[in-house]
């Protein structure tokens, strides 16, 4: 998975819009775009079980990566 400036690029090729790159999951787990979208919007056949499995894998990275950085309080400076 790739950003450019404000599509998420799946492996498949499939582009979704997602304002700054931004992507997230709200309390009820469905998953959002941007600051006002919702995945949900797509088709099954738009957004596959593969497509999410690809996103989850990449946010669980990401977050991996924020945890670790939070062991350093200095390394979040500008982060939070």
């Amino acid at each position: 998975m790739r950003y450019d400036a404000h599509h998420i690029i799946l492996d498949s090729g499939k582009k979704i819009y997602a304002f700054s790159g931004t992507i997230g999951l709200t309390p009820g787990l469905e998953l959002t775009y941007g600051f006002d979208g919702f995945i949900s919007e797509f088709s099954s056949e738009d957004f596959t079980s593969e497509d999410a499995q690809e996103v989850a894998d990449y946010m669980i990275r990401q977050w991996q990566t924020f945890r670790a950085l939070a062991s350093t309080p200095s390394a979040l400076e500008g982060l939070c």
